[in-house]
């Protein structure tokens, strides 16, 4: 069995980045369905983990024998969403208990490696870091998910947190999407009335958001692993949705690596769309596509914009893609900003007094390059 988790280093250069790392726990004296770990082989497994990173860069320890004293004087900490704060795995109650039940396979950590903590002043330093908020623990913005106001009417949105039957992070609802439904709520003209396509919709918060907005028609796509939860939270708010003009609103599955190469499959309506030259012409297409929070790790990146190329390439005319996206990682954000400009001509930036953001959180409009817009 294993887990994965979402580790924050400040060894790694940067107080934002963070990366995936699995751990297995394959000799457990336990049935394979059985996932368990302690707060020792949790706190070892990940600091050979980050020690292994180091190492590769450069920046690691050149004495392995050294290691178990390495492990000792180094802290690793694990976020607890009940207490909503990290807890060092060495204390007494997490140690030598099977703490899998409560933490499960999806976890958020922050380890700081022995080659810092020599002095007082890097003890401080490492207290420093570790009151300032990462980039991916907690919330930024209100999230409730017994309900919450939007737009004059009231969505249910439901999430599963930290018990994920998957790898995937397609079961939470994520600041991102609470910051792109913010954004649309507050231009609501960018969907009003037209055909949206979501990306990586997870559990459905910003497709639901744009059907009671007033899109006309949404659907809303993810890996199998989301559709039954996506499909709970579209029934919970169906009422919501069709009072406010959407007279249609399914889930699909959508793998990024295999896009799909007929727009038929989303089954929106078609209708006359009037062209910048002043003709019109009949389309079935999405008018929109919005993508929130998709891209956590580099290597989604060119999948993800690779699907987005394929689809906006099929219509007639050039989708309007709102992302909104929060900085994890240099490298992943280099990777989204490159593949951007690389594949759109139009990427712009939102930064409005609207709403209120941090600095790690960003939402860009463009459209796909070579490709006429309504």
């Amino acid at each position: 069995m294993s887990v994965v988790a979402v580790v924050q280093c400040p060894e790694w250069g940067s107080s934002s980045e963070t990366r995936k790392i699995r751990i297995h726990f394959s000799d457990r004296d336990t049935p394979t369905s059985s996932l368990s770990y302690t707060g020792k082989d949790l706190h070892d497994a990940l600091l050979d983990k980050v020690n292994e990173t180091l190492m590769r860069g450069g920046k690691g320890q050149s004495h392995p024998s050294s290691s178990a004293d390495s492990n000792e004087s180094s802290l690793v900490e694990i976020y607890d969403a009940e207490m909503q704060k990290f807890v060092a795995l060495s204390s007494a109650e997490l140690w030598d208990t099977d703490i899998a039940p409560k933490f499960g396979r999806f976890l958020r950590c922050i380890v700081h490696t022995a080659k810092v903590v020599n002095t007082s002043a890097d003890l401080q330093s490492i207290e420093e870091k570790r009151q300032r908020p990462l980039a991916i623990m907690g919330r930024y913005y209100d999230y409730d998910p017994k309900g919450m106001d939007y737009c004059g009417k009231r969505i249910v949105v439901k999430e599963i947190c930290n018990k994920l039957s998957e790898d995937g992070t397609g079961l939470n609802v994520w600041d991102g999407s609470v910051l792109l439904a913010k954004y649309i709520e507050s231009y609501p003209d960018k969907v009003r009335g037209k055909r949206v396509l979501e990306l990586g919709a997870g559990p459905g918060f910003v497709g639901i958001a744009a059907g009671v907005v007033g899109a006309a028609e949404v659907v809303l796509t993810d890996l199998e692993y989301t559709i039954p939860l996506m499909k709970d939270n579209v029934e919970r708010n169906v009422r919501a949705v069709q009072s406010s003009g959407c007279h249609r609103m399914e889930c699909r599955v959508l793998d990024w690596y295999k896009p799909p190469s007929d727009l038929a499959e989303f089954g929106f309506l078609a209708r006359r769309i009037s062209c910048c030259d002043g003709t019109s012409l009949i389309a079935s297409q999405p008018d929109v596509i919005l993508v929130a929070d998709c891209v956590w790790l580099e290597e989604l990146v060119s999948p993800l914009l690779h699907a987005i190329c394929i689809i906006s390439r099929q219509c007639e005319t050039a989708p309007l893609v709102i992302i909104s996206y929060q900085q994890r990682g240099r490298s992943t954000h280099d990777a989204l900003m490159s593949g951007l400009r690389a594949d759109f001509e139009i990427v712009q930036e939102v930064d409005d007094a609207c709403f209120q953001k941090p600095d790690v959180m960003f939402i860009f409009e463009c459209r796909i390059k070579g490709q006429s817009n309504k």
